[in-house]
């Protein structure tokens, strides 16, 4: 059985229940540097430790033979000083991984000591730009670009790259709601690392649902790539994952255990923006659409479509038609969704 990525979020008590219940299931804990190093591909400090809060989390982590990763996955680290990010991982007593986004850092952290995983921040999108960096970096667990996680044929021919590079792992996220083929995606890595003086410019222009006709949004919301606690089944018979990532490091202790808790026992009969640890689904939801998306109803017949379509969606309608039976949008919010959407 699959593995899991398991987010800290600043609750160390929350960590410790989760490890309890499922620490034989899960494979590494992932947490943030201290921001005052490197940014992080949030605009929270949720999940980011200092020195002392890593060594106490490595602690815990060591005693239950569960991996510790490092997230150093800013959209951009160039003005920041890769010296300081390796005394910090020294001073706590090194780490199994290092999570980057930026690439140049591939180079930086080359022979340094923990594996090298590429952030989803990357956006690594194709089997060819994947045999690249596997040409050059070999032992690379790689987690790939959301949008990859609906495009079965693709997942296969990534995974025959182990072939060639045994040492190559696949991770997917699985509960990211952002929309499919997000066109603000690059815009959004790149502000959830701005500082809080940079962001106030930012505004809330940037929103998924301004690029999206509010005709089209219960759609969209299914089309969104996210892997349901039911179809991890899926993905692991076709062989196409290592690792299941959980997102969720900005979330409460309670909210996080719900989301593991539903993915470790791979069934969850409540709404789906319950476990959506990152993206629109969670911070948009509630205030238009919070009727809620049931993920009881969903086909079973859901994920093997999704992930073998052509991507074409002028004049299908099965993405719409299973938003039709998983979710309803009152009258009173399609107005709101139509104002906010004008602007």
């Amino acid at each position: 059985m699959i593995k899991f990525s398991v987010p800290y979020n600043s609750d160390i008590n929350a960590m410790g229940k989760i490890i309890r219940k499922y620490g034989p299931t899960i494979d590494e804990v992932y947490f943030a540097i201290d921001p005052k190093i490197a940014r992080c591909s949030k605009e929270t400090t949720c999940g980011c430790c200092n020195i002392a809060e890593a060594r106490r989390l490595k602690k815990m982590l060591m005693k239950n033979k569960i991996k510790s990763n490092l997230l150093i996955n800013g959209a951009y680290e160039g003005n920041r000083d890769p010296g300081r990010m390796k005394k910090f991982i020294s001073a706590i007593g090194g780490v199994d991984g290092i999570t980057i986004a930026d690439l140049y850092l591939l180079e930086v952290f080359k022979g340094f000591g923990p594996r090298l995983h590429i952030s989803r921040v990357a956006q690594i999108n194709s089997p060819e730009r994947i045999r690249r960096l596997l040409a050059r970096h070999p032992d690379l667990t790689i987690n790939l670009d959301n949008d990859l996680n609906r495009d079965l044929m693709n997942l296969k021919k990534i995974s025959r790259l182990k072939k060639y590079y045994p040492d190559f792992k696949i991770k997917l996220m699985v509960n990211e709601g952002c929309l499919f083929h997000c066109t603000g995606r690059t815009r959004h890595s790149w502000l959830l690392c701005l500082d809080e003086s940079e962001k106030r410019y930012c505004g809330g222009d940037f929103g998924c649902f301004h690029q999206v006709s509010p005709a089209e949004v219960d759609k969209e919301v299914v089309k969104s790539p996210f892997i349901r606690p039911e179809d991890l089944s899926f993905y692991e018979k076709n062989n196409v994952v290592d690792i299941f990532k959980i997102a969720g490091r900005q979330i409460s202790g309670k909210a996080l255990f719900t989301i593991v808790d539903a993915y470790m026992k791979r069934n969850y009969a409540g709404l789906l923006t319950d476990l959506m640890g990152t993206g629109v689904m969670g911070n948009f939801f509630p205030v238009y659409i919070y009727d809620g998306i049931d993920n009881s109803r969903f086909p079973k017949d859901f994920v093997s479509t999704v992930t073998a379509c052509d991507k074409f969606c002028a004049g299908c309608k099965f993405c719409a038609d299973v938003a039709k039976k998983v979710m309803t949008i009152p009258q009173k919010l399609k107005k709101n969704l139509k104002l906010a959407c004008d602007l």
